[in-house]
């Protein structure tokens, strides 16, 4: 055993706890006993399914069913994605197994929540990017999980730690489950807004017409047009790829693949890549049916697999397009345009996407639109940024104070004493 600074015992986690990773994933029978059984993977933590039906499902034999079930309370660590999170398995149907994405941890020596805030302050500290390398995809196996060094006093004081953990994170959790909803409730009234701008549905003058797609009565001096009216492929190319490299998503719209924590590998050349000009709109074909499309701000290169389209700007402006083709409405067409069998292999390709209509205001109400979203969004982003803080601070305040309260350094009776006296 060793100590530390503040006289904590630490010991490795295998002495004290009994470990298992789970079964890969399987998904035929291979021998005469397998059956079908729900499974859990590392995604899923810190999720509760409403049913049994919202689980996955493999097959295993029943001595596997055996060596992997999982069962309510028992502690689940992510062998790979987020290293190392640890959480609580949720109440599952019985029987449950584990993927191999997870490692099932139990003890009959310790508290197993006081196990788990051991882990956390672990986590916390970086130490575990550094045990599982994470300058290449980072993997916790057996082996290192079993040698990491935890936190481990007496029963009696891993209780009292575990208790008053339990009540301050809850606290805390809770403040910060608040501010998120805030967030979240900012962001949809500010979508909503946008929805309502782009299609003119807060205009007293809108004038019934024939339908086409999500476009029913618009304003009485909008025109709907498909969009090939007012928008070319663009498609020159990058000579040599030393251009800026773009990234498009849902959430952000285009922005420079250096600001975003992309894990997925680069292509080894970029010559070839599609150029973007400013007030280019760029869609990434493959995701266009949740919304990856946007308007760039910045000159730069995509993949060759995007579609990037240029406006006609004496009839279409790009920045009042970039508020409309991530509108609910107009997500929910280009996923109607898209070509594939299943949802996750739709494909909006650049004839499919010309053919597609779209409200077009005159110029003038354009620019009014856009300049109207944009005041109400920077003042809906300054509120959103001050929550986003304070999520982040208390979350530095969480793992403060678990790391304080695991190691000894949070003397946890004295502290108790002090809140009643």
């Amino acid at each position: 055993m060793k100590r530390l600074k503040s006289g904590v015992m630490t010991v490795r986690l295998g002495h004290v706890a009994q470990t298992a990773l789970g079964k890969m994933l399987q998904s035929r029978p291979l021998r005469g006993d397998d059956v079908e059984v729900a499974y859990l993977r590392a995604g899923l933590l810190g999720t509760t399914p409403e049913s049994p039906g919202d689980l996955p499902t493999m097959f295993a034999s029943p001595g596997e069913i055996d060596a992997y079930t999982v069962r309510c309370g028992d502690l689940l660590v992510a062998e790979g994605g987020d290293v190392g999170r640890a959480e609580f398995a949720p109440p599952v149907p019985t029987p449950t197994i584990i993927q191999n994405s997870l490692h099932r941890v139990r003890t009959e020596t310790g508290d197993i929540r006081f196990l788990r805030y051991s882990l956390l302050a672990l986590k916390a500290s970086g130490w575990l990017d550094v045990l599982v390398n994470r300058s290449t995809f980072g993997h916790l196996t057996v082996e290192k999980l079993r040698s990491l060094r935890v936190a481990w006093p007496p029963i009696d004081d891993q209780r009292a730690v575990a208790d008053f953990l339990d009540e301050k994170t809850s606290k805390i959790d809770s403040l910060m489950a608040k501010n998120r909803r805030m967030i979240e409730l900012l962001q949809q009234r500010a979508a909503r807004r946008e929805a309502v701008a782009a299609w003119g549905e807060d205009r007293d003058d809108r004038v019934p017409c024939a339908p086409i797609g999500p476009i029913g009565a618009l304003p009485r001096t909008w025109s709907r047009l498909r969009n090939k009216v007012f928008a070319s492929e663009a498609t020159d190319r990058s000579k040599d790829g030393s251009e800026e490299l773009l990234s498009v998503s849902h959430l952000t719209g285009v922005t420079s693949r250096a600001e975003k924590n992309v894990t997925m590998f680069m292509a080894e050349s970029l010559d070839g890549y599609k150029l973007v000009q400013p007030g280019d709109l760029v869609i990434n074909t493959m995701w266009a049916w949740m919304g990856a499309a946007g308007v760039s701000r910045q000159p730069g290169i995509v993949s060759p697999a995007y579609g990037v389209y240029r406006f006609d700007q004496s009839i279409m402006l790009p920045a009042y397009y970039d508020i409309l083709v991530r509108t609910p409405a107009y997500v929910t067409e280009m996923t109607r345009f898209s070509r594939g069998v299943w949802t996750s292999r739709l494909r909006l390709y650049p004839d499919e996407f010309l053919r597609l209509s779209a409200p077009v205001p005159p110029l003038e109400e354009q620019s009014e639109i856009v300049k109207r979203v944009s005041e109400a969004n920077v003042l809906a982003h300054r509120s959103i940024t001050k929550l986003e803080r304070a999520v982040d601070l208390l979350n530095e305040r969480r793992q403060a104070l678990i790391t304080a309260a695991v190691t000894g350094e949070l003397d946890v009776a004295h502290a108790i004493a002090e809140e009643a006296s």
